[in-house]
């Protein structure tokens, strides 16, 4: 459920970093989270390993991923916020409609 809210903070940096077809880099980033996903079952698969090995080893590389992503940064192609904010309208949202 987690790698769930990975998929699109990963697929943002990775299309501000693309020069037009973004395919390529979206499928990078999926390709990258099938196969962190799929690390603890392969080093289970590798033999008559403790189950804590595959737990410290799988852990150590997750925590390893998340220190080397704060190297990278929001591509060129990173569009930046509307500076106007209209706050006016959040009265008129939430106001009931008669149905």
């Amino acid at each position: 459920m987690c790698i769930a809210g990975l998929y699109p903070v990963g697929m943002k940096i990775a299309s501000s970093w693309a020069d037009g077809d973004s395919g390529f880099l979206i499928g990078v980033i999926v390709g990258g989270l099938t196969l962190g996903a799929a690390a603890p079952h392969l080093l289970n698969a590798l033999g008559s390993l403790d189950w804590y090995f595959t737990l410290v080893t799988t852990s150590l590389l997750a925590a390893t991923a998340g220190l080397l992503i704060n190297a990278v940064t929001l591509g060129p192609a990173h569009g930046k916020a509307p500076p106007d904010r209209r706050w006016s309208v959040i009265p008129n949202v939430t106001v009931e409609a008669d149905l």
